[in-house]
């Protein structure tokens, strides 16, 4: 049963395939590229707003950074990200080249790691436990060590981030980064009982103690070509960068030596490039001015108790920045942990925040390209990408579809000639097929054998044809359902009769239109005579009924008329 239903609705549903458009196309939203050459955030290293300077009668002095130098360096290093950029478009992308500064950080050799861990436990001795975790200085011409003598027994950190004493004057712009994990675990001891209140020895009071598990770096600044890729994606930044090899080492510039000719300072082969040093020299102070310093554990107690507690005391900006989260530099954070998993070394991470800091110079206006100068860079070919809608055409559901929809039509086809071919012909619900299988009207053309069936096509004789009802009028199919049932009966009884009489009327008719024929040849035999009274009674009593039908209103004559009637 459910098998018959279901084949039935199937072939009920063939024609909403051809009304009803299937799902073959949808809207899918997708990305188109259009590429033009635009202008793009860029970085002018020969800019002079990157440095503070003292113009002189005939030279140029370099003070110290731009205040804006050292806003960009100091939240990039804090986040440990690029600072935002801003893009031509929401949803774009470019590639930008460019020469600018990079750090090279290495180890440094044993000779200078012995000569540093002499140094600072020489600057240590004698101090009211005092012991350095973390140093960063800079160098000197003639040394690298973090301290260097200020009298007969002081001591004094190299910690100018710019070099601008008078000794460092020639010395290459390069950094120092020291960490010395074990200061944090074995403090000196002091003790007041001592003659003169001092401390005694610390527990790491030799180089080898000093230097476990320590690290010192060298970062040195060089010029290099950056490689940017640059990703907008709604808004969000995504900036990769890549550097080549090194083209030159970064010298320190203290100033610039110039001359007028007429009202303009002369152009000099070296004029683009020293502008260019006091760019870096800006950048990598800015950059220095985080790092250099020092965090030492001192001891506090009062003078007339051994009592006491030990406390760091960071005299540098290294904490909030995001190198604090190296293995290198954890210990700091006062969690004793020397190692932290899945994190970049601390040369690495000095490189990339160096990195970052150069790139995030693009978000300042006041460093963008000169573009009326004809040494203005050329525009930039950008990529922008906008969602749009298409429409996606689907070969598959359109054969699935169609394909079914033709396979029940053919089935439907060969179901229809089978069944023709067991029916001997095609039947149809209209009018004059079901009047062909009927026995309750007479058409006024005789309907052969061969097409009382009923099968298509309608000969063309039979639709020419009229058809006449028996009893019009009052034995209609309302009529029919009024009259009771025994009148019903005696008239359908009466019909019967009425049409066989009819019957043997026409054949009467036909013998006795013989008998005429055969008349005009000779005189009236008796037996015509009889044959010819005998049709005349038959009408009387056939067209009784018609007289009845068309005047069904008048009053029947009694029974004993139509006895007497029947008698004659």
């Amino acid at each position: 049963m459910l098998e018959t239903f279901l084949t039935m609705i199937s072939f009920r549903l063939l024609p909403v395939a051809s009304v009803i458009t299937l799902a073959t196309l949808s809207v899918e939203p997708t990305l188109s590229s259009t590429s033009s050459l635009m202008r793009v955030p860029r970085v002018n290293f020969t800019n002079l707003d990157f440095s503070h300077i003292m113009w002189g009668s005939q030279d140029i002095e370099y003070l110290g950074p731009q205040d804006s130098i050292r806003r960009v360096a100091e939240v990039a290093a804090a986040e440990g990200e690029l600072l935002s950029i801003p893009a031509p478009n929401a949803n774009s992308s470019w590639q930008v080249n460019f020469h600018g500064p990079a750090l090279s950080c290495n180890a440094v050799n044993d000779s200078l790691r012995s000569d540093i861990a002499q140094n600072i436990l020489q600057t240590s001795k004698g101090q009211m436990g005092i012991g350095y975790a973390y140093i960063a200085w800079t160098p000197t011409s003639n040394s690298s060590v973090p301290f260097y003598q200020n009298g007969s027994d002081s001591y004094v950190l190299k910690a100018n981030p710019g070099g601008s004493f008078s000794e460092v004057r020639t010395a290459p712009l390069s950094l120092f980064v020291g960490a010395f994990p074990t200061i944090a675990t074995q403090h000196p001891v002091c003790s007041y009982v001592l003659p003169g209140n001092e401390c005694s020895p610390a527990p790491c009071n030799s180089t080898t103690c000093l230097l476990e598990k320590s690290t010192i770096l060298q970062c040195s600044l060089y010029n290099t070509s950056y490689n940017t890729n640059f990703t907008y994606v709604n808004g969000e930044q995504t900036v990769n960068i890549s550097l080549g090899g090194v083209l030159n080492s970064i010298p320190y510039l203290g100033g610039l030596l110039y001359s007028w000719t007429g009202p303009t300072i002369a152009t000099s082969p070296n004029m683009f490039s020293s502008l260019e040093t006091f760019a870096y020299q800006s950048v990598m102070e800015s950059f220095n001015r985080l790092l250099v310093g020092s965090i030492s554990y001192s001891f506090l107690g009062t003078a007339d108790s051994l009592s006491g507690v030990y406390q760091t005391a960071p005299n540098t900006s290294v904490l909030s920045t995001a190198l604090s989260e190296t293995p290198e530099l954890s210990f700091l954070n006062g969690n004793g942990s020397t190692s932290v998993p899945n994190t970049q070394s601390l040369s690495d991470a000095i490189e990339h925040m160096f990195q970052n800091i150069t790139v995030s110079l693009m978000s300042l206006s006041q460093l963008q390209p000169d573009y009326s100068s004809p040494y203005a860079p050329s525009d930039t070919n950008v990529t922008i990408i906008e969602n749009r809608n298409t429409y996606a055409y689907s070969r598959a559901i359109l054969w699935i579809t169609y394909g079914i929809a033709i396979f029940l039509t053919l089935l439907s086809v060969l179901l229809g000639m089978l069944a023709n071919r067991a029916n001997h012909g095609s039947y149809s619900s209209t009018f004059s097929t079901i009047m062909r299988t009927t026995r309750n009207a007479t058409l006024s053309s005789e309907i052969r054998l061969a097409d009382c069936s009923g099968k298509d096509p309608l000969p063309e004789y039979v639709s020419d044809a009229t058809i006449s009802f028996l009893n019009p009028g009052k034995f209609n199919i309302e009529a029919v359902k009024e009259l009771p049932k025994g009148s019903r009966e005696s008239e359908d009884h009466h019909d019967a009769s009425s049409q066989l009489l009819r019957e043997n009327n026409n054949e009467a008719v036909g013998d006795l239109r013989g008998e005429s024929r055969r008349s005009e040849d000779g005189p009236e035999t008796p037996r015509q005579r009889s044959h010819r009274d005998s049709i005349g009674a038959a009408n009387e009593v056939s067209d009784e009924p018609r007289q009845r039908e068309v005047s069904p209103e008048a009053p029947s004559r009694p029974s004993h008329e139509n006895d007497e009637t029947n008698d004659t």
